[in-house]
């Protein structure tokens, strides 16, 4: 589980903007790029494209 603090929420307002994304995607795509995850996992289309362009390895 990950904590949701204020700096996530800030580095989370871009995406979702540049995006039009959810705030909720966007806090996923933060968490991981913040807790380096080694891989996304998601069966959502546009929320791949995403994490693939910010820099994250998705399946």
């Amino acid at each position: 589980m990950i904590s949701v603090f204020g700096n996530l929420i800030a580095e989370s307002i871009p995406l979702i903007f540049n995006y039009h994304i959810y705030v909720a995607d966007a806090i996923q795509i933060c968490s991981c790029k913040q807790e380096k995850c080694n891989l996304f996992v998601t069966f959502d289309k546009k929320l791949r494209e995403i994490a693939m362009d910010e820099g994250i390895e998705v399946i």
